[in-house]
């Protein structure tokens, strides 16, 4: 099978790469050349593009809900934590279907997803679960759309989503953040705890930070943030030392540890924030060491609970990565900054996400405005 391009190194490179640009994944290209020598033998040049094309379109119309929710989980070009929401999210919705398949979906089994998730699930789903939902079902169908010109009309695009109220959520008070900075703990959870209250940072783009985003001389923090989209944080005069006596604390730790040293000595996985085996913090190890130090400070407490055997459970906080960024771009708005530079420093793509979920009224401000109005 000489003349055989799946057989050739190089042009099975060729056709491996023209299928991951179309969502495969290397195992289901397997798969697929196994359909395609069934078919036609030995294809050559463009008729084995062709094939492969033909091939994964009939092996894709043919798939299990499952295994078209991993190709699409592995198309999607939203964050890790998106990526792994909305496959869970469309895995719970062919389940529900109870054995339709995703191509005889119309929009009125949509509807009563929507119906199910609010009214009848246990527990029932807030709004803006609903809505998040909803987004992964039509972002679902568009990959469906875009890969298979046959797929049905996006069900989901033009059902109603359910109006979501957004309430003022709990920020910190000036005292409080200032003892949850200045609690005693570990050091990466002290400038975890910086940096996610003097930057404003989303999770995910904290984790995500490497050295070489940080730019020391011009006090510059690079982010990568939403969507692959880069914006640059003034680095606060008052983070500026914490993060370099961090990043002398850890490079002394790497000397003790091959791990860590090996992440640190390349810039791809030079983190700012590394476990001890040299890999990036982890969602829950952020949260989880977070709250440990918000108890400890003791901020946001949870009201004591006992365990069923009697014992008196440890203090928890309420408080989340997101709770900072709250506290952040509320008090900006707060002390007169203008809309538009706190979105720019949030990252917000639009002026009107900052003013939906930060800029509530405050009492002081509602003064404010009201003196500022005068009669001549």
């Amino acid at each position: 099978m000489t003349n055989d391009p799946f057989s050739d190194p190089d042009k099975r490179a060729e056709l491996l790469a023209h299928a991951q640009a179309n969502g495969i994944s290397p195992e289901f290209f397997d798969v697929i050349v196994e359909a395609v020598h069934a078919k036609a033998g030995i294809p050559r040049g463009e008729r084995a593009l062709s094939l492969v094309d033909e091939a994964y379109l009939q092996k894709m119309r043919s798939s299990s809900p499952d295994r078209l929710v991993d190709s699409f989980a592995m198309w999607t070009k939203h964050s890790a934590r998106t990526q792994k929401a909305y496959s869970a999210h469309m895995r719970q919705f062919a389940t529900w279907l109870d054995g339709m398949g995703l191509y005889d979906v119309t929009r009125r089994q949509v509807r009563l997803y929507a119906r199910y998730l609010q009214h009848t699930r246990t527990p029932t789903l807030a709004s803006s679960s609903v809505k998040a939902h909803l987004a992964a079902i039509t972002s679902f169908y568009e990959w469906l759309a875009y890969h298979d010109e046959s797929a049905p009309p996006n069900p989901a695009r033009d059902v109603i989503r359910p109006k979501v109220v957004h309430e003022r959520q709990n920020i910190l008070t000036n005292d409080e953040l200032y003892d949850l900075l200045h609690t005693i703990t570990n050091p990466r959870d002290h400038i975890q705890t910086w940096l996610l209250a003097y930057t404003g940072c989303r999770a995910g783009e904290l984790q995500a930070l490497k050295w070489r985003d940080v730019d020391f001389q011009h006090r510059l923090i690079h982010v990568l943030g939403k969507g692959d989209k880069h914006r640059t944080i003034p680095m606060h005069d008052a983070l500026a030392p914490e993060l370099e006596r961090w990043r002398s604390t850890q490079l002394r730790m790497a000397e003790a540890n091959t791990k860590l040293a090996a992440a640190l000595s390349r810039q791809t996985t030079a983190h700012v924030l590394l476990t001890r085996n040299g890999t990036p913090l982890p969602d829950h190890e952020l949260w989880r060491s977070l709250k440990r130090r918000a108890a400890k400070a003791e901020v946001m407490l949870k009201p004591p609970r006992r365990y069923p055997s009697g014992q008196l459970a440890p203090n928890r906080s309420e408080i989340t990565p997101h709770t900072l960024r709250r506290t952040m771009a509320t008090t900006l708005l707060q002390i007169g900054i203008e809309l538009d530079a706190v979105a720019d420093l949030l990252g917000h793509a639009s002026v009107d996400t900052t003013r939906t979920h930060y800029a509530f009224s405050s009492n002081r401000r509602s003064q404010t405005a009201i003196n500022a109005f005068r009669v001549q």
